[in-house]
This record gives C-alpha cells, sequence and structure tokens, in this order.
C-alpha cells in the first residue's frame, strides 16, 4: 500500500496498469491522482484488481467521472457489486475516451442487454470512442451479438473494433453495422 501511495502521487505518470490487489489506501491514493487537476495519466489498465467493496468500486468510477485526460481505459471486470459495479456501459460514457478495453471472460457482468445498450451508444455517436476492443465470455449468443450490431448502425466515430474470440457473431449482421 505504502508503494502504490507514492506512485499515485506522482503527477507526472502517462500510463497505469494494475494487475493486482492495491487495497483500500491505494484505492484512495488512484483516486486523488484522477482527481488532481496536474495528473497527466493517459491510459489506466485494471486488470487485476480485486474490489472487494462498493466503496472502491465508488471511489473509482467517481473519480474517472470527472477525469479529462485518461484516453485509453482497459478494464477486466470483478465479480460484480449487488449496487456498485464497473460496468461496461458507465465506462462507454466517459466522454473523453478514445480507447476502450472491456474483458469479461467469466461472464460475471456483460449480459446481452448491456451488449444492447452498448450498441446503443455506440451507434448515437455519442462518444470520442474511436478504439473499441470486446473480450466477453461465452454467453452472449448469435441474438445478441445481432441487437448489438442492429444498434450499432450508424456510428461515425469507430476506426477500430475488436471483437476476436468471438464464436457467436454473425458475419451478415456484422457487414451491415
Amino acid at each position: 500500500e505504502m508503494l502504490s501511495i507514492s506512485l499515485f502521487s506522482n503527477t507526472t505518470l502517462c500510463s497505469l496498469t494494475l494487475y493486482c490487489d492495491i487495497g483500500a489506501a491505494g484505492y484512495e491514493a488512484l483516486a486523488k491522482l484522477l482527481r488532481n487537476p496536474a495528473c497527466k495519466l493517459e491510459a489506466l489498465g485494471i486488470m487485476g484488481c480485486d474490489f472487494n467493496t462498493e466503496q472502491q468500486v465508488a471511489t473509482i468510477k467517481n473519480a474517472l467521472k470527472n477525469n479529462s485526460t485518461v484516453k485509453r481505459l482497459r478494464l477486466k471486470f470483478p465479480i460484480p457489486l449487488p449496487d456498485q459495479r464497473m460496468s461496461a456501459t458507465w465506462a462507454l460514457k466517459l466522454s473523453a475516451l478514445e480507447d476502450l478495453t472491456l474483458i469479461d471472460r467469466d461472464s460475471m457482468v456483460v449480459d446481452e442487454g448491456e451488449l444492447a445498450e452498448l450498441g446503443d451508444i455506440l451507434g448515437g455517436n455519442a462518444t470520442n470512442l474511436k478504439m473499441f476492443k470486446v473480450g466477453l465470455g461465452p454467453i452472449i449468443t448469435t441474438e445478441g451479438w445481432d441487437t448489438f450490431f442492429s444498434n450499432f448502425m450508424g456510428n461515425h466515430t469507430l476506426e477500430y473494433l475488436d471483437l476476436s474470440g468471438h464464436d457467436n457473431i454473425s458475419v451478415p449482421n456484422l457487414m451491415a453495422a
């Protein structure tokens, strides 16, 4: 925790990827960095962190919501908590993001309903997103992907879409989108 606190007080840090739990004090220090107007953090990856409490998730979500420097965000979703979670639609709505990677291999967080919402947000061009990589578990059906692509039609901002590793994607619907 002491290492994370001193690391997160460095406002010149440009890229940070976390693959381990940083503890309650670490989450608070990271949130403080993200809220600091002098923060230069452009890329953040939260990949192996265990969000143990709703408070830890809410702390990071609120800090990122008002941060305008983070342009690239990689999230590997933790087990969802009852009231607060690091949701895919929430991440996509961060207005400053240009590059978003979502990984939910255990299908714990992103379901077909949320995938449809992601398509709605992207189709409405309500983001600055240029790169979008989605690594979801096998729970998404062909119909779920069809809904995503149907909602996604009309997107004019995305330049790179990576859906590798998904077996249930209908190629004609992908091409139509």
